[in-house]
């Protein structure tokens, strides 16, 4: 009985998905594009699956943690430079 590619890939996604990560919940957003940056890479995964040298499937996927909302919220208001009653949230 052969198992079809599709399903060895759900499988091992799905087995990859279960580890544990170590998260940085004290980076906090600072009022500049490199601090959203570095929040944002800490609440966010991606991966890779390879099949025969060649990429099968690339997912990512971020977090919306409270420290996540708060940065993109802060960068946004910044980006449109809106007036702190203008600000979203």
């Amino acid at each position: 009985m052969r198992i079809p590619a599709h399903t060895i890939l759900a499988v091992l996604f799905l087995a990859a998905s279960c580890a544990r990560v170590a998260v940085d919940a004290d980076r906090v957003y600072e009022g500049d594009y490199d601090s959203y940056l570095g929040v944002l890479s800490e609440w966010t995964r991606t991966d890779k699956v390879y099949h025969n040298f060649e990429t099968e499937l690339v997912v990512g996927a971020t977090f919306h943690g409270k420290p996540y909302r708060d940065a993109l919220r802060g960068e946004k208001a910044r980006a449109e430079k809106l007036s702190p009653n203008e600000s979203p949230g």
